[in-house]
């Protein structure tokens, strides 16, 4: 019982467990999966058709384009120093790191990770009321026990705090103000905070991107990350989160490295690029198996002539058709 839907119905029934979880998620990641799409090429006026294997979390593929998204957001913004890092002084910073962990005595596993999303917009609104505006990127983690917590980057956009370098905490800077930080814990009523300040928006990316970076690809990280990775596949929790001005930057990102569909594709896989007709794909289905195999009826309410195989599981085969 790898899929999805099977796994989900089973939680649903009150039969879970975070070992057999990870055996479904670990079977379901073998299992290659096809998505199949057609598009009409108006110069060759011609079907063209074609088969590519789909990125599955935590694969290469998911692995290469996640981190992709993730730190092609902070390498668009202009980075900005708030202090040093080391100053022994008082500094100040509008850009805090927080992560925000489940009481295992108020909430239970399930309930970690079916609410925290609820839990945290909460908190969010919260400190927005208390604050003004505030621009976050969140990433979801799983604690060794399978319990949910929350690392997140929180940029206030009217406000500055101070704080101090604290030695016995690991070289890590503090609030100043413990008023502060009671009103910033007093908002997170799952269980407990830590707070940190980021002495700069780059900083501040990487050390947020260890955590998302290790829970990418199965092969590469440990048996904590996998259950993240797990967690957040039965649950459909994205692997994380932007908003406000870093989402702005995001889609500009995005915008200014990618052309319209209409006139070009360009599909990545194993990270190479290749280029296809002028089309505008659609899609057609899916396949589960090691390979795609084209026969005439598969194609015969769009008119197929063409009959081909992938002879490679990593390859894209476009098929062309002249239109009946």
């Amino acid at each position: 019982m790898s899929s999805l839907a099977r796994c989900r119905d089973r939680l649903e029934s009150g039969f879970f467990s975070v070992e057999d979880t990870v055996k479904s998620y670990l079977a379901w990641l073998k299992t290659p999966f096809w998505i199949i799409v057609y598009g009409w090429n108006e110069l060759t006026s011609s079907f063209e058709y074609g088969a590519f294997r789909s990125a599955k979390r935590g694969d290469v593929k998911y692995a290469m384009r996640t981190k992709s998204r993730f730190y092609g957001v902070f390498r668009s913004l202009p980075d900005q120093s708030f202090f040093s890092w080391g100053d022994r002084g008082r500094v100040t910073s509008p850009l805090l790191y927080v992560t925000l962990t489940v009481d295992p005595s108020r909430i239970s596993l399930i309930g970690s990770w079916k609410g925290v999303g609820k839990e945290f917009n909460r908190w969010i609104s919260f400190l927005r009321s208390k604050y003004g505006k505030i621009s976050v990127v969140r990433t979801w983690d799983s604690h060794e026990s399978g319990f949910c917590h929350v690392h997140a980057l929180l940029l206030f956009h009217s406000r500055s705090f101070s704080g101090f370098y604290h030695i016995r905490k690991k070289g890590t800077y503090r609030l100043q103000s413990r008023s502060e930080l009671s009103i910033i814990k007093s908002g997170w009523k799952a269980g407990f905070v830590d707070v940190q300040l980021c002495s700069s928006v780059a900083s501040a990316g990487r050390y947020l991107g260890k955590y998302l970076t290790k829970c990418c690809d199965h092969s590469r990280t440990d048996s904590k990350g996998v259950k993240t990775l797990a967690l957040c596949w039965i649950f459909r929790k994205r692997s994380f989160s932007i908003s406000g001005d870093f989402l702005k930057a995001h889609l500009d990102l995005i915008t200014g490295s990618s052309n319209s569909k209409e006139f070009a594709v360009q599909l990545r896989l194993s990270g190479s690029p290749i280029h296809v007709s002028v089309v505008k794909w659609e899609l057609f289905g899916f396949y589960l198996g090691d390979r795609v195999g084209w026969e005439n009826f598969f194609f015969m309410k769009l008119g197929a002539q063409a009959v081909s195989e992938l002879e490679s599981s990593e390859d894209f085969v476009p098929i062309s058709c002249k239109r009946r």
